[in-house]
């Protein structure tokens, strides 16, 4: 049979390390990892939120885009030549007209007429696609199909724009990417390659 050991007083304090061997483990297990993170959408509630949070996206870039179709050369003027900063985006003097306010008339400009032209609402329609899936784990398309096949309309109709409106003024429909792709196959191939 045991004996029970009179109750004695326990020591709650921890012994203090000597002030030279003390080592910082304060973030010890924080890391980022990708693991980590991508474990983290088992989770039910970041799902959800990660899903809204690209609806919201898509929605937004949606509607930027299509301002920016209506209004573009008004914005181009405020926007030609200047390179993205957060004091252009907070510059009171700039008024655009994108329904979206600075932000959407920039980023608008950024996608349509610096990168990939028209075919940018692909970036919109694939946000939608991947955004739907996380939060109701329904598809409203295959997710992986809309992806692929959206960047490789993507870029073939960034040419193929590039090659009918060759217009400097045009560039809006196959965006600067279409353009100088464009310019550099007709340099290699000639016309009619």
């Amino acid at each position: 049979m045991r004996k029970n050991k009179p109750n004695s007083p326990k020591n709650t304090f921890k012994d203090k390390p000597a002030p030279g061997s003390a080592k910082k483990d304060d973030l010890k297990g924080n890391e980022f990892s990708f693991k980590k993170f991508f474990r983290s959408f088992k989770d039910q509630r970041y799902r959800k939120i990660f899903g809204l949070l690209l609806i919201i996206v898509s929605v937004y870039l949606f509607l930027a885009f299509t301002s920016y179709l209506f209004h573009w050369q008004d914005d181009d003027f405020y926007l030609e030549d200047k390179a993205f900063s957060f004091g252009l985006l907070l510059d009171n003097t700039i008024i655009a007209r994108n329904m979206m306010g600075r932000l959407g008339a920039i980023t608008a400009h950024l996608f349509i007429k610096q990168w990939f032209g028209i075919s940018s609402f692909l970036f919109s329609l694939a946000a939608f696609t991947v955004g739907f899936k996380f939060m109701t784990r329904r598809s409203v398309l295959p997710v992986w199909k809309t992806i692929r096949y959206s960047f490789f309309a993507m870029i073939w109709f960034c040419l193929a724009l590039g090659f009918i409106f060759t217009s400097e003024t045009w560039t809006i429909m196959g965006g600067t990417f279409g353009y100088e792709s464009n310019e550099k196959l007709n340099g290699i191939f000639g016309k009619t390659g």
